[in-house]
């Protein structure tokens, strides 16, 4: 019995699909040095903050969509100004890593801990003003 043209056709699509997925899942992460860019990541995250950075672990997901994830870490600006949180999970723009740029479209932050201390004789602080403040410094980051 011979195959018609529509079912050779739909196996080989079919076929295809399956060869990307088990590249994409299998063999991309031991293409890409993936220490080399745990170590990039790292060094610009130090560069950002002029204080202490600690970082529990770097890891680097690649299946279902390709993230970065950042686990325990904890960095301070100065002794009176810190923050920690136990998971940021960032998610690159796909098309940009393409271009070979890394444009975060999107970031999720779980357990958040922020320590800062005013001085005693400091004026209130505007919280919603505080929030505008730190929404425009993460879009400029995120350029």
């Amino acid at each position: 019995m011979k195959l018609s043209r529509p079912a050779i056709f739909f196996s080989a699509i079919a076929a295809a699909v399956v060869a990307v997925v088990v590249f994409g899942d299998l063999l991309l992460p031991r293409m890409v040095d993936s220490q080399a860019i745990r170590d990039r990541i790292s060094a610009k995250l130090a560069k950002q903050f002029a204080g202490r950075l600690i970082i529990g672990k770097i890891e680097l997901l690649w299946w279902p969509q390709p993230s970065v994830m950042i686990d325990d870490a904890e960095f301070s600006f100065d002794e009176n100004n810190q923050a920690s949180f136990q998971n940021l999970k960032i998610y690159p723009s796909i098309i940009d890593l393409l271009a070979a740029r890394f444009i975060v479209r999107r970031a999720l932050l779980e357990g958040p801990k922020v320590t800062v201390r005013l001085p005693e004789n400091s004026k209130p602080v505007d919280l919603a003003e505080l929030e505008k403040q730190i929404n425009a410094g993460l879009l400029d980051q995120s350029r």
